[in-house]
């Protein structure tokens, strides 16, 4: 299969699924005389987190195939979002772009997984995450030393019976 033929295939998946619609006039048909909507938006404008009817820091035209690009700009305008309207939606958030790193997780899957970007809760909660994830690492070195020992203990004794 070649690439043009996986192009069309999705074109043709997405197709009719997928629509470019006016920022403004979305948020005006989902919360419509939405006081606290239009307030927020009106701030991310004047903090330039939106200009001329686009989310800031986002490539006018994403290069094909290149969508890590977008990871830090969706970062970036995720947290100004939640931080404008903090105190309507009362969360503590913050969306991080970690498609070249795995985030520290006490998770198992999410470090397999490895996301392209991830909301993780801040400030107290994060240091508490890094306290738990310092004492996993404490844990795990200490069960590593443990099962290094028992090998090396089996090994002997497996010598010690192949002398005699």
């Amino acid at each position: 299969m070649h690439i043009q033929d996986v192009e069309d295939a999705m074109e043709k998946e997405i197709k009719n699924m997928l629509y470019t619609v006016d920022t403004e006039a979305f948020i005006e048909k989902i919360t419509p005389r939405n006081p606290t909507a239009t307030q927020a938006l009106r701030d991310l404008k004047k903090a330039k987190h939106y200009q001329a009817s686009r989310w800031a820091g986002f490539p006018e035209r994403p290069p094909s195939g290149e969508e890590k690009v977008l990871y830090k700009p969706f970062a970036s305008v995720s947290n100004a979002i939640v931080k404008t309207i903090r105190h309507e939606v009362r969360t503590k958030i913050v969306y991080l772009d970690c498609h070249s790193e795995t985030p520290k997780s006490t998770e198992p899957d999410m470090a397999a997984g490895r996301p392209y970007g991830a909301g993780a809760a801040a400030d107290s909660a994060m240091k508490a995450l890094e306290v738990k994830i310092r004492k996993l690492e404490e844990e795990i070195a200490a069960d590593t030393q443990h099962a290094v020992k028992k090998q090396n203990a089996l090994s002997k004794l497996r010598r010690k019976e192949k002398d005699l």
